[in-house]
């Protein structure tokens, strides 16, 4: 994070509490701003009124599913940019396929080191602020 730059902030979409505490501990200590929602509707809700920088989204959420979350951001002008990783435990192949199509920009396959999940946050932040 450069000197004077708000933090970015990352909407992590997981309704394992586990494991959204987890990504929003290794995150912060990143230096970013976390918001955590732990289903479709409330990822929905956070995407509009948080304007985050990155979305980390699981498929496996309640209603709706990750993919009809992402689609529904791709298809609204006000989140339609923000840069969108999945993050789940399905197979990640035809899963990832279906995601990019949706506008997704990632696949982060569980489980995964977190120091896999840091660096591509960096990536993606680093990608859409050049952009």
């Amino acid at each position: 994070m450069c000197a004077g730059r708000q933090p970015a902030t990352i909407l992590v979409v997981e309704d394992d509490r586990t494991a959204a505490d987890l990504f929003r501990r290794v995150l912060t200590m990143e230096g970013y701003r976390v918001v955590l929602a732990s289903s479709g509707t409330a990822a929905i809700e956070a995407a509009q009124a948080e304007h985050p920088d990155l979305i980390l989204l699981d498929i496996v959420i309640p209603a709706p599913n990750g993919f009809d979350v992402c689609a529904r951001l791709k298809q609204d002008p006000a989140t339609r940019q923000v840069p969108v990783v999945f993050i789940s435990g399905l197979p990640e192949l035809p899963n990832w396929h279906h995601g990019r199509a949706l506008g997704a920009v990632d696949y982060l396959a569980k489980p995964f080191e977190l120091e896999q999940l840091t660096a591509r946050v960096r990536k993606h932040l680093k990608a859409e602020r050049a952009r």
